[in-house]
């Protein structure tokens, strides 16, 4: 119960910024698109695309709680970025490390300290039943989304298996970059 009433007080916190959203082409967080598929033009085919895509490699956070899927190569692959949003070379497994440890940090808050329930397991998907974070360069308009499969829980219709989507570098072209951009990512999604 207790759970219900703080989700249900996020919501209606939420409601102005979502009511924003859809006022502007530009949104840090795509979560909300999945709740409005089919009112609005452009998001069924932003929806249709949503799944877990297969990374280089992966690691489990400090606490096990998090499994941060990664490509070791390419135009996907994480950094950490200067002051000003540029990359930094060779810095790919420190922002892996950045990530794991933010959202250790998060669950702390949120779970331990906060009192929300922890997500379901996923069977196994991503790997482990660890809650999966994927890192990948979603462009300079979009921090991150949470994704969830279409078929519930056995026994909890209304628990799903989900997953995080998250920018690889919070560089160029965002309002928060670096770290900050990671933390607020982290907290919200």
């Amino acid at each position: 119960m207790r759970n219900t009433v703080k989700t249900s007080l996020l919501i209606l916190a939420l409601l102005p910024a979502l009511a924003v959203s859809q006022q502007t082409e530009w949104r840090k967080c795509t979560t909300f698109d999945r709740f409005l598929a089919g009112t609005s033009p452009g998001i069924d085919a932003k929806i249709s695309t949503a799944a877990r895509t297969e990374r280089h490699t992966s690691i489990l956070s400090p606490s096990k709680h998090f499994r941060i899927h990664y490509d070791t190569t390419g135009a996907d692959q994480p950094a950490l970025v200067t002051e000003t949003g540029t990359k930094i070379a060779g810095s790919t497994r420190a922002f892996v490390d950045s990530v794991a440890k933010i959202f250790d940090s998060v669950w702390t808050w949120e779970i331990s300290n906060f009192g929300f329930t922890p997500p379901p397991m996923d069977n196994g998907e991503g790997g482990g039943d660890e809650f999966d974070v994927y890192i990948y360069d979603r462009g300079g308009d979009n921090f991150g989304e949470t994704l969830w499969s279409e078929t519930p829980i056995a026994g909890s219709p209304l628990r799903f298996p989900a997953f995080i989507n998250i920018d690889n570098d919070f560089g160029t072209g965002f309002r928060t970059m670096g770290m900050d951009g990671l933390r607020s990512v982290a907290a919200h999604e």
